[in-house]
C-alpha cells in the first residue's frame, strides 16, 4: 500500500514507528521512532517522509526537536474526522463537512484497522473520501498535500 500511494503521487508522512505516544519519552527513543520509520519510507519509495504528526497528536519539546532534527519542520496537526467511531460513509462525510473549514487539515484512517480492532472494516472510510471529493471541491476547497498548505 504504501508504495502505490507514493507512486500515485501522494505525499507520504511520518507516524512514527510503533504509533505510541512520543510525549515524555527520552530524545533518542523519539529518534528511533522518527528514523525506523523515515528508513521504511525511504526503502520502499526511494523517498523520505514529507511530513511528521505525531500519534494521537501529542507532543512535547523533545518530539518537537527531535522531529525537527530530523528534518520535519513543523508539526502536523489535524482535526480527527471520528471515523473510527462513525459506522457509516455517509455518516463519516457530513462529520466532515460540517467540521471542515479553510485550511483544516481532516484526519482520517485507511482500510487498515489498529490491532485493537483487527477484525472491523475501514471500507465505509474509504467510501466516505469518496463522497467528500466532488463536495469539498464543488464548495470551493482545494485540496492539496500538507506539505502544500504548510507553505501557503
Amino acid at each position: 500500500m504504501l508504495e502505490r500511494t507514493a507512486f500515485a503521487g501522494h505525499q507520504i508522512g511520518n507516524h512514527a514507528f510503533t504509533h505510541r505516544s512520543l510525549v515524555g519519552l527520552p530524545r533518542e527513543e523519539v529518534l528511533r521512532e522518527l528514523t525506523a520509520t523515515a528508513a521504511i519510507v525511504r526503502r520502499m519509495t526511494g523517498m523520505p517522509p514529507g511530513v511528521f504528526r505525531a500519534p494521537y497528536l501529542e507532543v512535547d519539546e523533545t518530539v518537537l526537536e527531535a522531529a525537527a532534527e530530523c528534518g520535519y519542520g513543523q508539526h502536523v496537526g489535524g482535526e480527527p474526522a471520528g471515523d473510527r467511531e462513525l459506522g457509516s460513509a455517509v455518516a463519516i462525510a457530513e462529520a466532515v463537512l460540517a467540521a471542515v473549514r479553510p485550511g483544516a487539515t481532516v484526519i482520517l484512517h485507511d482500510g487498515v484497522p489498529p490491532r485493537s480492532q483487527s477484525r472491523r472494516d475501514r471500507s465505509a472510510t474509504v467510501e466516505a473520501v469518496r463522497l467528500l471529493l466532488p463536495e469539498l471541491r464543488g464548495r470551493g476547497y482545494e485540496l492539496v498535500t500538507v506539505s502544500e498548505l504548510l507553505q501557503a
